[in-house]
């Protein structure tokens, strides 16, 4: 990184050890995870490069040092703050200076996977129920943690051409209905999975209760999804398996599609309406049939509305620049 990266005696030197003066510097951030073509995690990284005191050095699991085949470690030798995305294999952050001038944050967005880092100063995830979950399944985790809570994730309204003609009209689904019904050490079947094998149950009879009301597609990876959502009017959005918040909301909104969600009961609802979803505002709350035809006798003037309010939902609370806004101010 040559003349980007601070020395620890510059460090000592410019801030006398105020570990307040760290956020008003040069700032060097750690990314650690599987591959920085995550989408999560290219694009932070790309938001972080445009702003001029960040210094980022990226590493995936391969750039680790092997402890043993699940456990993989990194040594940090200078005031950082070191964020390490979702795994599934531990992360153990070993500080060759003082603890306090380093900060590791670990951040799962759309999974249940346990934390990722064996020693986080700061746990954050992007379901408040997440926390409770992580208390199970791995507690020595919280012997470590300064702090924990949740920001939820964010979407590049970059990706996305709000301003494309609509032309695929009316109301449209594009995913997997069907999951293999597998045993208890399948991902798809028992165990505590289960979950996220009803929650295809519930949206494949979701789905077809609904089948002459909407253009259904199977996912093509090789299509450009971002594109494809730009041109359409409006897309059934069903949130994550064992969560009640995905991205596919704010894609459909920074894509200018209409947000239908399906909302599979009421907690689920009052999540949605916490992460400042509405109800013919800015979105359509679905849980039956007859509540897709009210898409059918809004006016064009409605339509523009509810996409105008989701965009703005977007863009004052869950894009990078704000994401990170968030993580600083609860790392502070």
């Amino acid at each position: 990184m040559d003349g980007n990266v601070i020395t620890v005696e510059e460090y000592f030197i410019k801030t006398t050890l105020n570990i307040g003066v760290m956020f008003e510097m040069k700032q060097t951030i750690y990314m650690i995870g599987y591959s920085m073509r995550w989408h999560h995690s290219i694009h932070l990284i790309d938001y972080l490069k445009t702003i001029e005191d960040v210094i980022i050095l990226d590493y995936t699991i391969k750039d680790l040092k092997k402890e043993t085949p699940s456990i993989y470690s990194i040594e940090i030798d200078r005031p950082a703050i070191v964020f390490v995305f979702q795994l599934n294999v531990r992360v153990r952050i070993i500080k060759t200076i003082s603890d306090h001038l380093i900060k590791v944050v670990n951040y799962n967005a759309e999974t249940y996977y346990s934390p990722g880092c064996m020693n986080p100063d700061y746990l954050i995830c992007a379901y408040p129920e997440m926390i409770a979950k992580y208390k199970k399944m791995n507690p020595t985790v919280f012997d470590h943690v300064r702090k924990y809570g949740m920001i939820p994730i964010f979407v590049d309204p970059e990706r996305f051409d709000y301003e494309c003609e609509k032309f695929n009209i009316g109301i449209h689904f594009k995913g997997m209905l069907d999951v293999k019904m597998g045993d208890k050490m399948d991902r798809n079947g028992g165990g505590h999975f289960r979950l996220y094998r009803d929650a295809y149950k519930e949206r494949k009879e979701f789905m077809n209760d609904c089948f002459s009301l909407i253009t259904y597609g199977d996912p093509d990876h090789k299509s450009n999804y971002d594109q494809w959502l730009s041109t359409v009017e409006a897309i059934i959005t069903s949130n994550a398996y064992m969560s009640y918040f995905s991205k596919r909301p704010l894609e459909a909104c920074a894509a200018g599609a209409i947000n239908i969600l399906h909302v599979r009961d009421t907690y689920e609802k009052t999540y949605l309406e916490e992460f400042g979803f509405k109800h013919l505002e800015n979105c359509i709350f679905a849980r039956n049939r007859y509540d897709l035809t009210i898409f059918h006798i809004l006016d064009e003037e409605k339509k523009e509305s509810i996409r105008e309010n989701a965009l703005k939902l977007l863009l004052d609370n869950y894009t990078p620049e704000k994401f990170w806004e968030k993580v600083m101010e609860f790392i502070k």
